[in-house]
């Protein structure tokens, strides 16, 4: 995610075209340090990058399909330059940087939901919130 974060933005500079590029670049990047952040196991972690992926993925879809409608409709090319290599490029990099980060984000939601769903996050946290609660030992001994 930090690769298409930078891919992103440095697409959105070389094509002077500054619509979507640096906000989804920068959900790119941030969604990217919530990932490496997951490391610790935190319940906190993994639920903001539970949000950001989902994010990410939404975010990714409707630049994904701008990127291709704009790209076949051929409106970039007839607003700037007719026909500029530096624009159409970059514009075709974008479409496929957010492709990979659809797939890449909806992986990302996939590993966080099971994370936070599965037997074992459920056991910690009750173990967690039975933390602070007494302990009672009962045991039985036998008399003869």
């Amino acid at each position: 995610m930090l690769m298409y974060g930078v891919g992103a933005v440095t697409c959105g500079i070389i094509a002077g075209y500054y619509k979507i590029e640096f906000s989804l670049g920068a959900l790119y990047i941030v969604t990217a340090f919530a990932g490496l952040a997951t490391i610790s196991k935190n319940m906190w972690t993994v639920v903001a990058f539970l949000i950001l992926c989902s994010l990410s993925t939404f975010g990714s879809v409707g630049a994904c399909g701008y990127y291709i409608n704009t790209l076949v409709r051929g409106g970039i090319l007839s607003d700037s330059c007719h026909g500029c290599l530096n624009v159409f490029i970059p514009f075709c990099i974008l479409a496929g940087i957010t492709f990979m980060a659809v797939i890449t984000s909806f992986a990302g939601l996939v590993y966080s939901c099971h994370g936070w769903f599965s037997l074992e996050a459920r056991r910690r946290r009750t173990s967690v919130a039975n933390r602070g609660q007494p302990v009672i030992v009962t045991t039985e001994v036998a008399m003869r």
